[in-house]
């Protein structure tokens, strides 16, 4: 039979480890490939307009993503308004979004809406969602985060007063849009 020990006088045992020093073990390391989407509706907008930004988080595989977690922090120039996600939560004061567990093949959507600060005509707004949190290995690192820009459209109006007496239904003050074509909802006091 095989030696397992003796014991000393104190009653400890004592192990011959110099005859059992080395064993094997299979370890098989779990891998998901997690992938970013970032997208907005509208990437020109205009100031204090609503737009929606989507992250979409996909598992390629091949294990499931267990403990994913999500960082969408807004950018300077746009204000929170709500969220939706098809799994978790989002937290807008610490930007996470907390997914939980996603399986091979699955993805999972947050949308954000916000509204376009006042002061940001010209400005050029990006937004950015990274992997943050996940348990398994992720041997495709360079599809962990996306971004997207927004660039804030300014109006450039011209209002002229004429007199139009002599056309038949004239309004004595024009409008003129001299920048962007479409305007509406223009108003001349």
């Amino acid at each position: 039979s095989e030696d397992k020990g003796t014991v000393d006088e104190g009653g400890s045992v004592i192990i011959d480890l110099a005859a059992n020093d080395s064993d094997n073990a299979d370890i098989t390391v779990q891998l998901a490939d997690l992938q970013v989407t970032k997208t907005v509706d509208d990437g020109t907008p205009d100031e204090g307009q609503s737009i929606t930004y989507t992250v979409i988080v996909t598992n390629n595989g091949p294990d499931s993503a267990t403990n994913v977690a999500l960082t969408d922090s807004l950018p300077a120039g746009v204000t929170y308004v709500s969220d939706t996600a098809t799994q978790g939560s989002y937290n807008d004061g610490t930007g996470v979004w907390t997914v939980g567990t996603v399986a091979n093949g699955a993805s999972d959507t947050l949308t954000i809406d916000v509204t376009v600060d006042g002061g940001t005509c010209g400005s050029t707004i990006q937004n950015s969602a990274s992997v943050t949190g996940v348990d398994q290995a992720d041997d495709t690192p360079g599809n962990n985060s996306d971004s997207v820009d927004i660039t804030v459209q300014c109006a450039d109006l011209e209002v002229s007063k004429a007199n139009l007496s002599r056309l038949p239904g004239a309004v004595g003050q024009r409008l003129r849009d001299l920048g962007l074509p479409n305007r509406t909802g223009l108003m001349v006091m």
